[in-house]
């Protein structure tokens, strides 16, 4: 995400790639939680096959009442029949800039809140055109609840095409817990 002050009368942009007909909500968030910041965008149909840009997302009157700053901003993308409620989630990262040019990233950022303390934990992200894996990472640091953390995977030699993302944790006196979500991928360039 491109670093913007949240006191300057600047506008985001959200640019990402959609990838087939399904209808698009771009949703963005306050990471750590604390103030309840909460975007949703309307369900939106944006060029199939190409760069989309959302925006614009004025921070001086919504984010800078509040202090948020780009550290503090999440954004998801649904490209869900029914966003939220369609299993399995389907998403498509994003980019967040300032400009009309999206920045090419090298790596996707998902944050994590476990609303438990969490003894271990593994992810891996499979190409599912290929079956191939492209990451697999178990996690032995234990994580508290009511913070937040990142797994970042560097996307860069990334094959286009869909992604499965899964993530099996250990909760603190619990059964595993197992989440699945896929993902297209496409570099914004």
């Amino acid at each position: 995400m491109e670093q913007f002050d949240p006191q300057s009368d600047s506008d985001l942009y959200v640019s990402f790639y959609r990838p087939d007909a399904n209808p698009v909500i771009v949703r963005g968030y306050e990471v750590s939680l604390s103030k309840r910041y909460l975007m949703v965008s309307d369900p939106q149909e944006w060029p199939i096959g190409v760069v989309s840009k959302f925006g614009p997302w004025p921070t001086k009157d919504r984010l800078a009442p509040l202090g948020i700053s780009s550290a503090q901003l999440g954004v998801v993308v649904y490209v869900n029949k029914d966003a939220e409620n369609d299993l399995p989630l389907r998403l498509v990262p994003a980019s967040v800039g300032l400009g009309a040019t999206p920045q090419a990233a090298t790596e996707l950022i998902m944050t994590w809140h476990p609303l438990v303390p969490l003894n271990r934990y593994f992810y891996s992200v499979i190409d599912q055109s290929s079956g191939r894996s492209l990451v697999e990472k178990p996690v032995f640091e234990k994580e508290d609840a009511d913070t937040h953390f990142d797994i970042r995977l560097p996307i860069d030699g990334w094959p286009d095409g869909w992604k499965m993302f899964k993530f099996l944790a250990q909760p603190e006196g619990g059964p595993t817990v197992s989440i699945e979500f896929e993902f297209y991928h496409r570099a914004l360039q």
